[in-house]
């Protein structure tokens, strides 16, 4: 069955329509079918409802039982509204599908871009993290992408970057050079430049090995093994190390840095009552500072201290005239006291800003001791660290293993003015202990090579240097067989300071492998407890010096036999004096041997070498006289019937018994082993001294 649409005139099929009304799926009029006899549907009984206004009868010219054209314009309105509502839904979703994209974009745009992370190579990872490392660089410091890396013959790397640090008030912006290699599996730092500036260097730091031996080495210096490799020293241009070469260096650095950057360097001059020869000796070389002024990047301050701190220049000057006046002004008090120190502390912390700005600033200290309030060096170290100020020093090399080079006792109640030189170590690695012959050129006053331990340190860790000026009339040099000691004339220091008898010049290629261990007091600590040969070096080193050099008679007329019992009870009392002291120094330094293999530090083998062979060879001596004159009471007859007393004279050997040649036997071997192993060092001239004086006896009748 089908009906037609009377306004499309599309024919509709009702087959399966069981509803009284349809709608045209064409045009959307609705259809009324309610007069038509449909079969009932099931539970209908068959009965079509009526629909209210709507009439059985045939529209006029139209279908029976389908509207006219009132209910056309009902269904086009209807038609009309479902569309509007289509299209206002549609709208809608329009609407909001706009505004999550608008806030999808500004979204987008608010959040930083995510910037795609580099490929950088390990090598330059491990670089930026021992260069962090090593400067104490602050968190928010960052390292440019860019850089540069290159490895040498010898496998080491060498990497070339810049690094920004943001400061106070301004953002500053470094370049940097590091070395890097890996040894035992560890990548170690060799050495790093900032900006032109040697920050690091591993052969100055490099003199603290490790206290137990790597992989079951026999390490140097253990009977049996190999000796080490030894830096051949050439007799070269003698090392400047007067006082005005050290002016000249540090004036070299500052103008080099003044190319690059506005530099300030400040003078800090000691003013203490014991430097004047010393300030004399540096200002007769004034000019060559004031020169640096010609360079419109350079700037000058001047600090006096002694017992205070005093500024002569503080706002920083290129006035040549003020700067003269100011190095040459005399101090206006007596000082008795240098708080060197606290007078880097005050110059760090009134010139801070100059390098925050984008600046270099260089201290120097001029003076020719050590300081005496070293207890603020960890403190101020750390703050010249964290602001990049480098220290240099021109100052006088410390006495090796002693606190000054007049003498222990010049520190005393009864000193005018303590002087404190020394020493060149965190303790006295050294014995005091007298040579047999005595006299000031046996007393072993040598120069260490190195500055005031504390202030050499402090140089050394803000990427400065501790200028040791020798002060003596003698430059050393090695002499083809090793173990000799020669010299040659050369310049003093300047300003009165000669001491030709006193010591020597250390080479410079031997002191860096020979250097203290530059750490903190904790690290030392730690040394200490780690080997117990140093430990006994350290603790023997606090002895009360003991003189070796006593007058011990050695000649014995023979009157009659209660007068010689006499004269050889009385030489005994004097050794009984000294034995006891010996012994006590030998069990103090015996404590350590069964760590001695464990030493791999030429410094600490070299320095409990020389201590066991020095004791052990007075004690011979001591011992050796003791047990003669104990064999002389025993009787003994002339050979010759004219003589008429013994005399004790020294000998390679000893008949007094075995015991007594065996400590000789020691003291060679250890004395023997310095000199093979370390030549041209502080320790083989002592070794070479000690050897040169016998350690036997033998009686000769006269």
């Amino acid at each position: 069955m089908q009906v037609q649409c009377p306004n499309c005139q599309r024919l509709l099929s009702l087959a399966g329509v069981l509803a009284a009304q349809v709608q045209c799926p064409g045009c959307g009029t609705v259809l009324d079918l309610s007069h038509l006899s449909q079969p009932a549907a099931p539970g209908y009984a068959g009965h079509v409802a009526q629909q209210p206004g709507y009439s059985p009868a045939a529209a006029p010219g139209g279908v029976p039982g389908v509207r006219g054209p009132a209910a056309g314009r009902t269904a086009r309105v209807r038609r009309k509204k479902n569309n509007l509502g289509l299209w206002i839904g549609t709208g809608a979703v329009v609407v909001v599908a706009i505004a999550l994209s608008v806030y999808a974009a500004k979204s987008v745009t608010t959040q930083p871009p995510v910037a795609k992370q580099p490929n950088v190579d390990p090598v330059v990872l491990q670089a930026r993290s021992l260069v962090a490392k090593q400067l104490s660089l602050p968190s928010n410091a960052q390292f440019l992408p860019e850089y540069d890396l290159r490895q040498g013959p010898s496998g080491a790397w060498t990497v070339q970057s810049q690094v920004v640090i943001p400061g106070r008030s301004k953002t500053l912006r470094h370049k940097w050079r590091a070395d890097i290699a890996q040894r035992d599996g560890k990548w170690q730092l060799r050495s790093l430049v900032l900006d032109g500036r040697n920050m690091y260097s591993a052969e100055e730091e490099e003199v603290r090995l490790a206290s137990s031996t790597p992989g079951g080495a026999v390490p140097a210096g253990t009977p049996g093994a190999e000796p080490a490799d030894i830096e051949p020293v050439n007799d070269g241009p003698i090392e400047d190390r007067t006082i005005g070469g050290a002016v000249r260096k540090v004036t070299a650095v500052a103008a080099d840095a003044a190319k690059r950057r506005k530099t300030l360097v400040v003078w800090l001059i000691d003013h203490s009552a014991s430097a004047e020869n010393w300030r004399d000796g540096f200002t007769q070389h004034a000019q060559t500072v004031l020169d640096l002024l010609r360079n419109q990047n350079m700037w000058m301050s001047v600090i006096a201290y002694g017992d205070q701190v005093q500024f002569l220049v503080k706002d920083p000057s290129q006035d040549a005239n003020v700067i003269r006046e100011a190095l040459q002004k005399a101090p206006e008090k007596d000082n008795r006291r240098e708080v060197t120190f606290q007078a880097i502390k005050t110059a760090a912390e009134t010139y801070r800003n100059f390098q925050a700005e984008g600046g270099y600033v260089y201290l120097v200290v001029v003076s020719d001791e050590a300081g005496d309030d070293p207890q603020l060096a960890d403190e101020v170290t750390a703050a010249l660290r964290r602001d990049s100020i480098a220290v240099y020093a021109i100052g006088r090399e410390a006495p090796f293993g002693r606190k000054s080079w007049e003498g222990e006792d010049v520190s005393g109640p009864q000193a005018i003015d303590p002087v404190t030189e020394g020493p060149e170590s965190q303790s006295i690695e050294r014995i005091a202990l007298s040579f047999w012959s005595g006299g000031l050129g046996d007393s072993g006053m040598l120069g260490s090579g190195f500055g005031p331990y504390a202030l050499n340190r402090l140089c050394l860790q803000t990427g400065g240097e501790f200028m040791a000026c020798s002060g003596v009339g003698s430059v050393f040099r090695a002499s083809p067989s090793a173990g000799v000691i020669t010299f040659r004339s050369g310049s003093s220091g300047g300003g009165g300071m000669s001491m030709a008898s006193m010591g020597y010049e250390f080479p410079a290629a031997l002191r860096r492998r020979y250097a203290p261990d530059y750490v903190t007091d904790a690290q030392y600590k730690a040394l200490l407890e780690g080997n117990a040969a140093y430990r006994a070096l350290v603790e023997a080193g606090k002895q009360p010096p003991i003189d070796a050099a006593a007058q011990l008679r050695t000649n014995f007329p023979v009157m009659n036999e209660a007068a010689l019992k006499r004269l050889l009870d009385e030489a005994q009392r004097e050794a009984a004096r000294l034995e006891p002291r010996l012994s006590a120094l030998y069990e103090v330094l015996s404590r350590g041997e069964r760590d001695r293999a464990k030493v791999q530090s030429p410094r600490w083998q070299a320095a409990y070498d020389l201590a066991m062979g020095r004791v052990l060879a007075a004690r011979a001596r001591i011992e050796g006289y003791n047990a003669m004159l104990a064999q002389l009471k025993l009787g003994r007859n002339f050979e010759n019937e004219s003589s008429t007393r013994w005399e004790l004279t020294p000998a390679d050997s000893i008949s007094a018994g075995s015991n007594y040649a065996k400590l000789i036997d020691q003291a060679k071997m250890y004395l023997e082993r310095v000199i093979k192993e370390h030549p041209n060092t502080p320790w083989a001239h002592l070794a070479s001294r000690e050897l040169q004086e016998k350690m036997g006896w033998e009686w000769q009748e006269r």
